[in-house]
Parts: structure tokens; C-alpha cells; sequence
């Protein structure tokens, strides 16, 4: 996150705007200062795979600290503000058990969004040929994880 973030928030704030941060966890310190100060209405978490350090890095491109990012998750399910989080959902990064292990470690979110993968324009080039989940596949397994969240199955 930006450092002047808080900055920023607070003049979309005395605006009368409703804020937002689309975020990736990895400064819970930040969250919880900008919900503190009354700076963000919402929070958006991309969850890049399940909590895992190895499939985690591979899927973020990038080592990560995971422990910051389940502490932004288990701040967020513990609080009031509005959440959701999200999961870009790449084939050749995720299988279909991957999604359900990632839906039962959120057990109790209000949401997990599943975004299909784009190959159009990837980041990364070796994704270029990498098939993405077909609309009604993404659907039946979105059905599963919200069940799961919801604590229904799984």
C-alpha cells in the first residue's frame, strides 16, 4: 500500500465518498489503521491459493510473509467493516481441490469471489497457452465454495 494512502483517504473521506482499499493482506497494520481513523468503508483481499508458503509464492510470482497475510484475513473476519475476498482462478496455478482446501481455511467469510483467468495478456508469458476454466465450471465450483464458507459442506 502507498504510503499517502491514509492521506488520500481522508480527502475522498471529508468529500463524502466512501472508501474502499482493494488490497493483497500484506499490511495488516495499515487496515487496521485506516479502519481505526474511520479512513475505509471496505476492504477487498486478493487471496492468491491456499495458505500455503510454497503455492503461495508460486502463485503471487513472489515470496510473501503468509503470516501477514492471515492476519489481515483473521482481522478482517473478526471485524465489522465489509469484506470480500477474491481469487484469481489460474488452471495451470489451481486445481479445482485447491479452491475447496482455500474455501475451508476462510470457513465463515462472508465471501470468496472466484475470477476466472484471463490468458489474453498475462504477466506472465508461460500463462499465454494456459486454458481457463469454462463459465459453468467456475459457476458449480463457486456454488461448492460458497457452501463451504457458509459452512454447509466440506
Amino acid at each position: 500500500m502507498h504510503p499517502s494512502l491514509p492521506q488520500l483517504a481522508g480527502c475522498f473521506k471529508d468529500e463524502g465518498f466512501l472508501v474502499k482499499v482493494d488490497t493483497n493482506g500484506s499490511s495488516p497494520d495499515l487496515l487496521r489503521y485506516l479502519s481505526e481513523k474511520g479512513l475505509i468503508d471496505a476492504v477487498s483481499m486478493d487471496v492468491k491459493s491456499p495458505l500455503n508458503e510454497v503455492q503461495y509464492a508460486r502463485c503471487a510470482g513472489v515470496p510473501v510473509d503468509l503470516e501477514k497475510i492471515k492476519e489481515s484475513i483473521e482481522w478482517l473476519k473478526g471485524g465489522s467493516l465489509p469484506y470480500e475476498f477474491r481469487t484469481t482462478v489460474v488452471p495451470t496455478l489451481m486445481r479445482e481441490e485447491d479452491l475447496y482446501l482455500l474455501a475451508r481455511q476462510l470457513k465463515k467469510s462472508i465471501r470468496l469471489t472466484l475470477q476466472n483467468f484471463n490468458p489474453a495478456d498475462p504477466l506472465d508469458p508461460k500463462l499465454k497457452d494456459a486454458k481457463p476454466f469454462t463459465e459453468p465450471e467456475l459457476r458449480r465450483i463457486q456454488e461448492e465454495v460458497s457452501s463451504i464458507l457458509a459452512g454447509e459442506s466440506g
